[in-house]
């Protein structure tokens, strides 16, 4: 094909992009605890997508995401540190409010199969002093390479999530699957959804089958209360 005519071309940044966005996800999205939404090529003005802390089966936390590819030649110090240089529209976004959203710098270490990150905090970039900069050199270290279980706390601890609501989160979820797939059961299967001390507390929602021939059925929720172990009491709903 005529080199010269005026056709669309993919160059060696568009595989570079896919790449990372592929790695990416691979890493983000392996225990099923965090969703991704990234877009290829296809941007908006100062992110690259977003992903979502998962409750359950429930998005639940907003986390706008930037991705960088970090250079073949990127050069370790002997202590791990290293640089690499990015722009600075996210990091304006946190500074401007342009979002309320957590922002995560994601970088994607495609030799090595690595991923790296930052949490875009108000601290973090107003110590950057960016100022009028169009691009900033970032550092980076062996304790920025994701470890999903501390991202997530992170990102919990952005959007002011104790430990304790996490808790919460993770159980009302538990009682919208149940509600949402009550239909598909016709069979108590009690999930644990409260503890306090020696108190717990059980739910189930399964389809009750009635009448000479089991012809007719409603959606039936039961809670079960249990007190150390000695006794449990059932409350339908």
């Amino acid at each position: 094909m005529n080199k010269d005519i005026n056709l669309g071309q993919v160059d060696q940044n568009g595989f570079k992009e896919s790449q990372s966005v592929n790695l990416a996800k691979l890493f983000l999205e392996k225990n099923k605890k965090v969703k991704t939404h990234f877009m290829e090529m296809d941007k908006t003005p100062n992110f690259d997508g977003k992903l979502m802390i998962m409750a359950g089966l429930y998005e639940r936390i907003t986390v706008e995401v930037q991705i960088k590819t970090l250079p073949k030649n990127t050069r370790k110090k002997e202590n791990g540190d290293f640089s690499f240089t990015c722009d600075t529209k996210a990091m304006n976004c946190v500074k401007e409010n342009v979002t309320f959203n957590p922002v995560a710098l994601l970088a994607v270490d495609i030799s090595n199969m690595q991923l790296y990150y930052k949490i875009l905090t108000k601290e973090y970039v107003s110590d950057l002093k960016i100022g009028n900069q169009k691009a900033k050199n970032i550092w980076l270290s062996e304790k920025d390479e994701y470890q999903e279980d501390k991202f997530i706390k992170q990102i919990y601890h952005q959007v002011k999530i104790t430990n304790a609501d996490e808790s919460c989160l993770t159980k009302c979820a538990a009682i919208r699957e149940s509600l949402n797939n009550g239909e598909k059961e016709t069979k108590e299967y009690f999930e644990l959804v409260y503890e306090r001390e020696d108190v717990k507390g059980f739910f189930t929602t399964f389809k009750y089958c009635y009448g000479e021939n089991k012809e007719k059925s409603l959606l039936l929720s039961q809670i079960k209360m249990q007190y150390k172990d000695e006794g449990t009491t059932i409350f339908s709903v």
